[in-house]
């Protein structure tokens, strides 16, 4: 399989070089469709979505920690005044701290999705 890949790239290396970049994409995209075929082949597709929940928790509360604490600060900072622009400078920062917040909030939730990965593993593979 990482013969494929290897491959994969120097099929891309040498194409870039010599060949159109059509045919790259026409390459790399039918070897995307292979490995997505042999994926469903052996997993099927309920191991293809298996820990979609855990993952959908993650991300949709990764979300809404950052957009919450984003738009307060913005409030915050217009002090009501809905007219009151930000600027970027400022938003950049509120971003930094949204970020924080949000990886500081989720991370009980990536501890148990992680966990939960690592012991499926095992039971799977070992």
């Amino acid at each position: 399989m990482y013969e494929d890949i290897f491959l994969c790239l120097y099929i891309f290396l040498y194409a870039k070089i010599i060949l159109n970049i059509n045919i790259i994409i026409l390459i790399l995209t039918i070897y995307i469709y292979i490995y997505i075929y042999i994926l469903f082949f052996n997993v099927g597709f309920k191991g293809v979505y298996q820990g979609v929940v855990p993952t959908i928790l993650k991300q949709g509360s990764n979300q809404a920690i950052r957009f919450f604490v984003m738009e307060t600060l913005k409030d915050w900072y217009k002090g009501g005044d809905n007219t009151k622009s930000v600027p970027k400078v400022v938003v950049g920062a509120f971003g930094a701290v949204a970020g924080a917040a949000s990886v500081f909030g989720n991370t009980p939730i990536d501890v148990i999705k992680t966990r939960m990965q690592v012991i499926n593993m095992y039971l799977t593979y070992l």
